[in-house]
């Protein structure tokens, strides 16, 4: 898989973060249970890909 180059590894770790920080809100929100299940497991998924994406362009840079 190429990815574009300009995307940074930096961009990945703040979409990470801001990722949690959603999380943290969420929770704070007081949401139905099913609600809070539905966002932590979407949240999850979401951050799977940050995690892969963020191999990948360890890898590239690797063979830079």
């Amino acid at each position: 898989m190429k990815i574009d180059t300009c995307i940074k590894q930096s961009d990945v770790t703040q979409a990470r973060s801001t990722l949690l920080q959603m999380l943290a809100i969420a929770r704070q929100k007081q949401l139905g249970h099913e609600d809070l299940m539905r966002f932590e497991s979407l949240f999850g998924e979401v951050d799977d890909l940050l995690i892969t994406l963020a191999n990948e362009l360890l890898v590239q840079k690797e063979k830079a």
